[in-house]
């Protein structure tokens, strides 16, 4: 069952990263439970893969999205904005066919903040 959709919103980097963690995902040559917010070590992360050119329909989001960080570096507005999208009813109705856990969420995180809020979460 699907846990988290992660969407890793960096703008510095020109890049949006889609992750998927489900239910009993270990970490990938351990035997250790996947961490909520250690997605870099989900076997599901980045599938989007911008930056090797396997979602190159975003490429053009991602480049707007750096000339706007490169003139106001403000992370807070990318992920509040991300977030509201996420929170679309669409976006529910995308993942309709599949198999969701009872804990089931959207997650946003600032990657320049430990402990960081899940924007997602925010009103």
């Amino acid at each position: 069952m699907l846990r988290v959709v992660d969407l890793g919103v960096l703008p510095f980097f020109q890049t949006i990263e889609i992750s998927f963690l489900f239910e009993g995902d270990k970490i990938p040559g351990m035997d250790e439970q996947a961490g909520d917010d250690e997605i870099a070590d989900w076997p599901f992360y980045d599938l989007s893969g911008i930056n090797e050119g396997r979602w190159p329909e975003a490429e053009p989001l991602a480049a707007e999205m750096s000339g706007i960080w490169n003139d106001n570096p403000d992370i807070e507005r990318f992920l509040k904005d991300f977030a509201a999208a996420l929170k679309a009813e669409k976006m529910h109705d995308a993942l309709s066919p599949l198999t969701l856990a009872s804990d089931f969420t959207f997650q946003i995180l600032n990657p320049d903040q430990d402990n960081s809020p899940n924007y997602c979460m925010e009103r």
